[in-house]
């Protein structure tokens, strides 16, 4: 999807990934005076209303990928004053565009792969949403650490609950396996 994306949707799509953002209400939200620099490291740190957030929390993002650094400190210079995040035309986010883009976009490779004579099986249910969840499997896995994170990290890296992480995401992590194979 992002080798097929305009430059602004694949950032997106990997920036969402990579931190677990919910695309419209933090990822195209974000602004200057959320960011904080550590040198190597970065914080994204939101509070949000009551009208923006599920549970109206504080929510911080840790940020120690390089890429997406980089990639944030180059957004901020190019739009100094509201969301560093913007579409493909410079204007800010919107939730309908960003939803709409997205379809379109899987449209387009679907049928792309298709015309080459290659089978992709998207999920029925892809959407911009489902790099929240990309994010949550590959912590749970440890895919880009080596390390697989617990349940109870992850759901304060995304702030989520516990119960809403081992609810949506337990099953993808492969930490319980050996647990379950000692009690079979």
């Amino acid at each position: 999807l992002m080798e097929s994306a305009n430059e602004a949707m694949s950032m997106a799509i990997k920036v969402c990934i990579r931190t677990g953002a919910r695309y419209f209400s933090e990822f195209a939200h974000l602004t200057r005076k959320h960011i904080k620099h550590h040198g190597d490291r970065m914080e994204w740190v939101r509070v949000f209303q009551p009208h923006e957030s599920k549970n109206r929390k504080l929510r911080v993002f840790r940020i120690t990928d390089t890429e997406i650094i980089r990639i944030t400190r180059r957004q901020m210079e190019k739009h100094p004053e509201g969301p560093i995040f913007r579409s493909f035309n410079g204007e800010p986010w919107q939730a309908n565009n960003f939803r709409r883009r997205f379809r379109e976009l899987v449209k387009r490779v679907e049928k792309k792969m298709q015309k080459e004579g290659k089978k992709i099986d998207f999920d029925p249910d892809l959407c911009m949403y489902s790099t929240r969840h990309t994010y949550a499997k590959r912590m749970l896995q440890g895919y880009w650490t080596g390390k697989p994170v617990p349940i109870e990290i992850l759901a304060q890296l995304m702030g989520n609950s516990v119960q809403v992480c081992r609810d949506h995401y337990l099953k993808w992590t492969e930490s319980m396996n050996e647990a379950l194979w000692a009690m079979a």
